[in-house]
């Protein structure tokens, strides 16, 4: 039995090599054959080419982790981290220059205006920043109504207190302030070059959205300030700036804009106008 296994496995191997010389022979003779022959000849060697093709890759992996790359990869770590490090002195930088800039104007607006320096300590937990809760309260003179402000410099370099909010709530050490932010409350506004009204009544960050009662000629980059209408806010109070001017789909409404230079995010410290302050020059809103 083992030797007619024996025999016939020759028998099988002579005739592969006979099927094979075949093959090469009819390749040679008929060029139309020939295609069929390279398949039939990469049908047989594409396996072995695909296995030494990944010995290949694997060794030369290995060599490249072992030799090659190892000291190219120390020096991308050390630039990577040289990078970091000069990245975190630029962004202390422009922290230290950024909060010299603001001190500058904080320490001339309460040099020229009757305010309570008041530190935030809570923010509403909404991510909306529509309330906040300061440091001061009925002992240190604070009292509902009374209006909070941020230091912030106009178009004519004068400093001037950028509207925040209003006291709602006192407390003997704390109060609690709505910020103009606050989707519960429109804010009434009125145009600087025009004296025009308008009505905010969306906010989005540091950008409230409303519109004209009554159309007027208004660009970007016009100031708005309150208008006193409604008795939220007394009028000539800094709002922000005209960000974009536009039409309701009826074409009847005439939609602004405007931006608040309040970064809400970042606030930290805040100033307490008593009643109404208004902080700006009449001359500021056209009569």
């Amino acid at each position: 039995m083992l030797y007619y296994n024996k025999k016939k496995s020759k028998k099988n191997h002579y005739i592969r090599i006979l099927s094979l010389l075949a093959l090469i022979v009819i390749s040679i003779v008929s060029p139309r054959a020939n295609a069929y022959t390279s398949k039939a000849l990469n049908i047989v060697i594409m396996p072995f080419a695909k296995v030494t093709s990944f010995v290949n890759k694997s060794v030369n992996t290995v060599i490249d982790a072992t030799f090659g790359s190892k000291p190219n990869r120390e020096m991308v770590g050390q630039l990577t981290q040289k990078n970091q490090e000069l990245q975190k002195q630029v962004d202390e930088l422009s922290f230290l220059v950024d909060q010299n800039d603001y001190l500058k104007l904080a320490n001339e607006f309460y040099n020229n205006h009757s305010a309570i320096k008041a530190n935030i300590i809570l923010m509403d937990n909404k991510n909306a920043f529509d309330e906040m809760t300061i440091d001061k309260g009925s002992k240190d003179g604070v009292a509902i109504g009374d209006i909070i402000v941020s230091p912030f410099k106009d178009d004519q370099d004068n400093v001037v207190g950028a509207l925040i909010g209003k006291v709602t709530d006192v407390g003997l050490l704390s109060s609690k302030v709505s910020t103009i932010l606050d989707q519960k409350y429109n804010l009434s506004f009125v145009h600087s070059k025009t004296s025009e009204t308008g009505i905010i009544n969306a906010r989005e960050s540091n950008l409230l959205s409303g519109y004209m009662i009554n159309k007027a000629d208004i660009e970007v980059g016009d100031s708005i300030y309150t208008s006193g209408i409604g008795g939220r806010y007394p009028r000539g109070l800094y709002i922000g700036k005209v960000a974009e001017v536009g039409e309701s789909n009826d074409k009847l409404s005439q939609l602004v804009e405007v931006e608040s230079p309040v970064k809400f995010s970042r606030l930290y410290e805040v100033y307490v106008l008593k009643g109404n302050n208004t902080n700006v020059e009449n001359n500021e809103v056209a009569e």
